[in-house]
């Protein structure tokens, strides 16, 4: 199974106690996974799991019963039934009231949003791009799928596919937060834990680039030291520095890709970064009064 498919059947199969809460939940699946003829609904789902539960639920909301019949591919169902409480739902596509009227608790809000998803929902693995969608077979309306997600602080963007509205999530954090309301936890901790994977390879990244520069910015600064000192040496004019300049050049052409902090500490007495680098740059200064070029 893939990713979207094990997401909609962890989704489908959490356990809701409440029959409002269950009614929502059907009511969602239809909304987005059910089409209409005017006479009958046909509700298209996968995995025999979803069906026979959706069949159930159909009994139990609609007292009708509705066989899953197995179109062969992709291991998809299709369920049709009729009554006039569920036609009804249908028969005006852009006055959705009835859908949203039964609603009774905050339970409620995410079953709806629940059914919608395993009704027409899908979401790529997080390892390959951070991507959730949600549409209605129908062509309904789904600004109330985005209302009732913003108050949980998820916020969808909408788009047209096929002429029919979909709204979809970019973000990892706005996934994994409507895989949690949706009670898919497992697939909801597997963006949190590869955005926890993303920040830590960032931050070694980071670490690494900052690491790889300063490691950079030594070297430059070593050799700049380095030219000037042997400037000095080749001409003889070493002598002329004082004795703790005069150590530290000597330490510098004994050592020459030692860091400056590791350099201070082989030094006796011993001499700090900062202490060095003074020193250098009087190194630096010097060499260029006697007519050395940086």
């Amino acid at each position: 199974m893939s990713f979207s498919s094990d997401t909609r059947l962890e989704a489908a199969l959490l356990p809701i106690k409440k029959v409002c809460c269950r009614r929502m939940f059907i009511y969602g699946l239809l909304y987005c996974g059910a089409d209409f003829d005017g006479e009958s609904i046909s509700l298209y789902v996968e995995g025999i799991e979803i069906a026979e539960l959706s069949a159930k639920l159909i009994l139990e909301q609609f007292g009708r019963a509705a066989e899953p019949l197995s179109l062969g591919s992709r291991d998809r169902y299709l369920l049709q039934f009729s009554s006039p409480v569920a036609c009804a739902l249908f028969e005006k596509r852009e006055d959705t009231t009835r859908f949203f009227a039964p609603m009774k608790c905050e339970e409620c809000r995410s079953a709806f949003i629940r059914g919608c998803f395993v009704g027409g929902g899908t979401v790529n693995s997080p390892d390959r791009a951070y991507h959730l969608e949600i549409k209605s077979r129908y062509g309904f309306p789904l600004s109330q799928i985005v209302e009732l997600s913003a108050a949980r602080g998820i916020s969808f963007h909408t788009s047209e596919r096929l002429r029919k509205p979909t709204i979809y999530l970019k973000s990892n954090a706005m996934i994994s937060d409507l895989l949690f309301l949706i009670g898919a936890q497992r697939q909801g901790f597997a963006f949190v834990n590869e955005k926890i994977e993303h920040e830590i390879k960032n931050d070694i990244n980071r670490r690494t680039n900052i690491e790889t520069s300063n490691i950079s910015k030594s070297v430059q600064a070593a050799g700049r030291h380095l030219a000037a000192i042997e400037y000095l040496n080749a001409r003889g004019r070493l002598s002329e520095l004082s004795p703790d300049l005069l150590q530290t050049a000597q330490f510098r052409m004994k050592y020459p890709d030692v860091s400056l902090s590791q350099l201070g500490k082989m030094m006796t007495p011993t001499v700090s970064k900062a202490g060095l680098f003074h020193r250098f740059e009087k190194i630096l200064a010097y060499a260029a009064s006697v007519g050395y070029q940086d």
